[in-house]
């Protein structure tokens, strides 16, 4: 079976909107040290286009977490494979190189976690500064796809980005998020292994709130058509459980919603249920489950320094609690706060 070079990411174009202002490279663009936590998530309809639109995902349930990484390429190798990368993100134990200044930022390169590499002679741009909602821009994209330091034949490709809609945003935990910004990119190319033609499509919206790097929503869909007619559709949805604020007025959602310093949804509970936790400055924080009795039945996760909200993906069965009453605590700082839930 011949390997593809699957070259689309999740956390790439990462871009927010300043209450439908500008995008600007300087809060916005790729960074070196920066991490991304995802999780995956059943999939959604993407809902429509243009202003104030709606888009409600507080039903969607989390699946599998992963990680997203930024680094220097220089400080390895790869920076010898793409001398022209100054970003190199690495997803799935994918890598994507990128070369970001404060005009634009485009890929010039991609590592597969199986080792073949692509090398653009054109590369694809994957945002521009400043933009903002109804920009748009398009171009096209070639390069060379090698295995084992071979070339298996030339990739060829168009691309276009476009900030198609502005409105609200309903997210998990009772949170909504006005004027989120939804980014449509596509992504059509060519490839060609040993002579046999595959045409790949790639479609990606993403959704960005003030003041946070990343995305917090994003749905992708592709299609993969291979050399003997037959297609292949997938579609892949993840969620960003953490928002990191900058100031009381970094987003607009409401104050009793920033008050929530801790939610459960559902309540009650049948199996899985998710924790909110959120900080408005930099905290320790301990999350931990009790019976109605005080005994202590699992500690969620004890974290360091956590500013911004994160959720958390917790199954009553895998932790053996029978149907009752039990207490969800958080203690921060002299902070101490409780959520009482009920499984059936």
């Amino acid at each position: 079976m011949k390997t593809l070079f699957l070259t689309f990411g999740f956390t790439l174009l990462s871009v927010v909107l300043f209450s439908q202002t500008v995008l600007k490279f300087e809060t916005h663009g790729y960074g070196n040290q920066f991490s991304n936590l995802m999780l995956t998530t059943q999939n959604v309809e993407i809902g429509e286009k243009g202003e104030n639109v709606t888009w409600d995902f507080s039903h969607v349930s989390m699946k599998n977490d992963f990680v997203a990484n930024f680094a220097d390429p220089k400080s390895k190798n790869d920076g010898l494979i793409f001398p022209k990368a100054n970003i190199k993100l690495e997803e799935f134990e994918n890598q994507f190189f990128f070369e970001a200044n404060e005009r634009e930022s485009k890929q010039v390169g991609y590592i597969s976690k199986e080792g073949n590499v692509i090398k653009y002679s054109e590369p694809f741009v994957k945002m521009k500064y400043p933009f903002g909602y109804g920009d748009t821009f398009s171009g096209k994209y070639a390069g060379e796809c090698l295995k084992d330091g071979k070339s298996v034949g030339p990739i060829n490709g168009r691309y276009s980005v476009t900030a198609d809609a502005y409105g609200t945003l309903i997210l998990p935990g009772a949170l909504t998020y006005s004027n989120a910004l939804r980014i449509n990119e596509t992504q059509t190319y060519i490839q060609y292994i040993n002579d046999e033609k595959y045409e790949i499509t790639h479609e990606a919206f993403r959704w960005y709130v003030q003041e946070h790097r990343f995305p917090v929503f994003v749905v992708v869909q592709s299609q993969w058509k291979y050399p003997n007619g037959k297609f292949h559709n997938a579609t892949r949805t993840v969620y960003n459980p953490v928002v990191i604020y900058h100031g009381s007025d970094a987003l607009a959602i409401t104050s009793t919603q920033l008050e929530r310093k801790l939610s459960v949804f559902p309540n009650p509970i049948l199996n899985d249920f998710s924790v909110r936790v959120f900080t408005d400055s930099p905290k320790d924080v301990l999350l931990q489950i009790f019976d109605i009795k005080g005994n202590l039945i699992h500690m969620i996760d004890h974290l360091k320094n956590l500013e911004g909200e994160m959720l958390f993906s917790v199954s009553a069965k895998n932790l053996g609690m029978e149907s009752g009453i039990y207490l969800v605590k958080v203690n921060s700082a002299n902070d101490e706060f409780v959520e009482r839930i009920v499984v059936q």
